[in-house]
């Protein structure tokens, strides 16, 4: 990875005159370390920040380039990210945050670094009418006809620690809107843009497929060696759990990228040492069901012969199991048992004929058993309460700090539940804090209302941090 520059030299002439261009009416030459002050004269800013070379593109700090050439710059609406640059006849906007109104679509992007704006100098140039070039090593920013100002830029890219973008885009803005009907191909669309965000902090794969054939997407999301399991979605109408995962990420992500503290937590700092191992939606296949009907699915006669045994007022929006009709979260193979099926193959209440029945199931099992995971994390939706195991003899107290963070309720080892969930699987083999997380308040047997994420998010936004950060804690102190 190309490490960015430690020198800066900046030569400008401004020559003004009547049709004629006049010699070096001002001359400045500068020769400066990084974040050496300067005092100039003549609208020169008094500090100027060596440039970033970023995908082979230069940027530079806004406010010391723009008054290079002729233009301002203004803050419009500061907690939104966005700003314009006037001048030349042109005002041009800026801004680092997507809009959910699609009406509101800002073309010009930019990072923050070290609470400096960096913009592109090609785009910012092109947008005043001044033509770049490169000769002998330098960046030459030059003005037509007779007011002209020339920058040159000398650009070291030897290894200095003291930037680390290269290669990748470092803009970052949200992606993720939570108040919609989260479907498998709107996780897929966000993934993606994610990834191509973040390529340093977020890698795809998959753990295998549903029964009609969807990918069950791996996210791997930090850096770390410590390493968390999270999954959501094992219940076809509870997909809310997947848009508050994927809302984490994106959030997360943006708090990394530009360095920003979460509260009392580093995102960059904990995302350093842990790497968040999350299967958002493990039944794509339900989810489909819900959002979309029967006609949707490639097995609607089958569909239409199981019963919806709590569908009679909600229809399939009220379905809880996969596509063959099997509760998930009771098909692992701990504690499972025939007997406690309580309603034959349908909506709700089936375990499956043994364990392991679905390749849902089977997929989740293979990968959690083949990696070393520190904690094990499972989201659900209706209770506001968490599910707690962990190994007695070497507690974390991961659960306390959850409870005063959350307000949620606690229920510790339960041993009396129906059998063969994934809390029950990761817990009894492996022995490790292991969490369900019910995130909403109980509303019924239906999708919790999308446009209610915030009373989603608000109480359960630090759970990922929170419990990454106790880990990292006991690592380092034991």
């Amino acid at each position: 990875m190309k490490k960015l520059i430690a020198v800066f030299v900046l030569t400008v002439y401004v020559t003004l005159a009547f049709g004629m261009p006049v010699s070096a009416a001002v001359n400045f030459s500068i020769t400066m370390a990084i974040n050496e002050e300067v005092v100039l004269t003549d609208g020169i800013p008094s500090q100027i920040t060596p440039p970033i070379l970023v995908a082979d593109k230069t940027y530079v700090d806004l406010y010391a380039v723009a008054p290079l050439i002729g233009m301002d710059v203004c803050w419009m609406a500061e907690d939104n990210g966005y700003f314009q640059v006037r001048g030349n006849g042109l005002i041009v906007d800026f801004t680092r945050i997507s809009q959910w109104d699609e009406l509101i679509r800002i073309p010009y992007k930019f990072f923050v670094k070290d609470s400096k704006i960096f913009v592109s100098l090609a785009e910012l140039a092109e947008l005043a009418g001044y033509p770049v070039s490169y000769t002998n090593g330098l960046i030459v920013l030059g003005a037509p006809n007779h007011y002209y100002h020339e920058a040159y830029v000398e650009v070291d890219t030897s290894p200095c620690n003291d930037y680390v973008y290269a290669n990748y885009p470092v803009w970052a803005e949200y992606v993720v809107n939570p108040y919609q009907e989260y479907s498998y191909e709107t996780m897929q669309n966000d993934i993606a843009r994610l990834q191509t965000m973040y390529p340093d902090l977020i890698k795809t794969s998959s753990i295998g497929q549903s029964v009609e054939g969807r990918e069950l997407t791996l996210i791997e999301f930090g850096r770390g060696p410590h390493r968390i399991f999270v999954c959501g979605t094992h219940h076809a109408r509870e997909y809310i759990s997947t848009t508050y995962l994927l809302y984490a990420i994106d959030r997360y992500a943006y708090a990394y990228r530009t360095n920003s503290m979460w509260g009392k937590y580093s995102p960059k700092e904990i995302l350093d040492y842990v790497t968040f191992c999350v299967v958002p939606m493990v039944n794509p296949d339900g989810v489909n069901l819900v959002q979309n009907g029967i006609g949707a699915t490639q097995f609607p006669d089958e569909l239409a012969n199981m019963k919806l045994y709590e569908g009679a007022k909600y229809g399939y929006s009220a379905w809880k199991a996969n596509i063959r009709g099997v509760d998930l979260n009771w098909n692992y193979d701990k504690d499972w048992l025939l007997s406690r099926n309580r309603n034959p193959r349908g909506s709700v209440g089936f375990n499956g004929d043994h364990p392991y029945s679905e390749p849902e199931t089977i997929a989740v099992t293979d990968y959690v058993d083949s990696h070393p995971f520190d904690a094990y994390l499972s989201f659900h939706t209706q209770g506001k309460l968490f599910y707690w195991g962990e190994d007695h003899e070497n507690p974390t107290y991961i659960n306390q700090l959850l409870k005063k963070d959350t307000g949620f309720s606690e229920i510790t080892d339960p041993g009396a539940g129906p059998g063969g969930s994934f809390f029950d699987y990761v817990y009894r083999n492996y022995h490790k804090p292991t969490i369900t997380v019910e995130l909403c308040p109980y509303v019924g047997n239906f999708p919790y209302p999308n446009s209610d994420f915030d009373t989603v998010w608000k109480p359960a936004k630090n759970i990922l941090l929170l419990v990454a950060n106790e880990i990292l804690y006991q690592k380092f102190t034991h």
